[in-house]
């Protein structure tokens, strides 16, 4: 019969050949092979593979697996000479792997690889590309407000401590040139607004939110163009802008027998039916959540698809939409791991195989869409998503949020205190009640016009 240790390392020899390292090397450690010559020759051995193994993940982008497998090397042999030259070697690997992560702009993504790595070899190295990464993530934040004589400040610092890196230098003249951009349309602005030429005020906030969605002023700037724009009684030139104009304009209330006095503001989302244009769920939240359609899911945009219960959320900042991923989430082909702000025409991923297309199609509205690209749908079903913030413009142009081929105008759904109405040019009828071109609608009316019809539907 065998000795006892000499069984265990049979045990451990045979997992050291089927590659399961881990195991082989939890064998050598709780058996004390290491007491035996030949259990110390199997720690080398074993040692040696992981540090390589660590190598190849490192090669291969997991950070994480690879400094587990290298933890693991030194744990059964030791801080040997070969080891410590492993190590090195995988902080340049690393090190090299952040800087291209920075050069991608993907600073969160860089953050959480420099914490990774600054738990195994903290060197004046690596401080010095975490300091520079949270110069360029602050400076990035500046930006989106505005603020880019600070966000070249904090970029000066990011290149005085790296200053071999690209990607400041390029950074360093986009935000040179957004500055100039925004300020000359900070000057239009102010001349905009003191003019009261509110209809220009609000296309030339858009364009500096543009260069900087969070900007303080041209945000402030332009929900007031919308109060008094709204509140205009004097038409405004273009169809597009009347119809707009029309989404705060004035209080009109359904006839009292209506059968419509359930508040649509009420329900944070509905179905609209548009006859011979399909049907479209409404999101009316500030922050909308999406995720794998199953039983009991509280999701606001359910998928039938391969999605965690909540895989990802929306969330309106301003007039800007903002992505937060809780899942696996790519936009525009790329892997993201932290916020990223969409822009109109932005393709999201959703695990492996949903694919989504963020629209913002109105410049004087902050509702947008989201269209399915691929063939997964939404429970309750749903052609599109529509994403609404104060207005919804349907009709025949290529802008609108809900295009209507066979319509001669425009309509607006849009919001007035906590109540939804519709509103047209020409005259249109409410759950049978006739209305002089607009009224209140509910969860569950019919509205009807000269060339067009849809319905608004609950959903339980």
């Amino acid at each position: 019969m065998l000795e006892s240790w000499r069984f265990k390392l049979r045990q451990a020899e045979d997992a050291m050949r089927q590659q399961r390292l881990a195991e082989a090397a939890r064998l050598i450690h709780s058996d004390k092979l290491l007491n035996y010559a030949p259990g110390k020759k199997l720690a080398e051995e074993v040692s040696h593979a992981l540090a390589q193994r660590s190598v190849g993940k490192m090669d291969d982008a997991d950070a994480s697996g690879a400094w587990l497998d290298y933890d693991l090397a030194v744990s059964v042999e030791g801080m040997t000479q070969t080891i410590g030259e492993v190590g090195e070697h995988l902080e340049y690997l690393a090190t090299a792997h952040v800087e291209r992560l920075l050069d991608d702009d993907d600073i969160a993504a860089a953050l959480t690889h420099l914490d990774l790595l600054e738990q195994h070899c903290r060197t004046p190295k690596t401080t010095a590309l975490r300091d520079a990464a949270r110069y360029m993530n602050s400076a990035r934040d500046l930006s989106q407000r505005g603020r880019f004589s600070e966000a070249l400040t904090h970029l000066e610092n990011a290149a005085r401590l790296k200053p071999e890196l690209q990607t400041i230098e390029n950074r360093q003249n986009q935000y040179q040139q957004q500055m100039q951009n925004v300020r000359q349309l900070e000057d239009r602005l102010f001349h905009n607004v003191s003019a009261e030429d509110w209809s220009q005020a609000l296309v030339t906030a858009d364009q500096i939110l543009e260069f900087a969605p969070e900007h303080q002023m041209a945000s402030d700037a332009r929900r007031r163009a919308w109060l008094v724009v709204g509140n205009d009684p004097q038409p405004v030139q273009s169809q597009a802008q009347e119809s707009l104009a029309a989404s705060n304009h004035g209080t009109a209330v359904m006839n009292s027998s209506a059968d419509s006095s359930a508040q649509v503001t009420g329900q944070p989302r509905f179905l609209l039916w548009v006859d011979g244009v399909g049907g479209f769920l409404v999101c009316q939240s500030e922050e909308v959540s999406i995720g794998q359609a199953v039983p009991g899911s509280d999701v606001d945009i359910a998928i039938q698809a391969d999605l965690s219960r909540r895989h990802a959320t929306i969330r309106r900042d301003g007039e800007g939409y903002v992505l937060v991923p809780q899942g696996s989430v790519s936009v525009n082909g790329r892997r993201i791991a932290d916020r990223t702000l969409l822009s109109d025409g932005d393709e999201l991923t959703l695990g492996e195989v949903v694919r989504l297309r963020f629209c913002k199609p109105h410049a004087l509205s902050a509702t947008a869409r989201l269209d399915f690209i691929s063939r997964h749908r939404s429970q309750p079903t749903a052609d599109s998503v529509l994403l609404m913030a104060e207005s919804c413009v349907l009709g025949p142009r290529l802008q609108n949020h809900v295009i209507c081929r066979d319509w001669s105008g425009d309509v607006v759904l849009f919001r007035q205190d906590a109540n939804i109405f519709c509103r047209s040019l020409e005259s249109i009828e409410i759950d049978g009640q006739q209305c002089e071109g607009r009224g209140q609608v509910g969860t569950n009316s019919r509205v009807v016009g000269d060339d067009f019809s849809m319905s608004l539907e609950a959903i339980d």
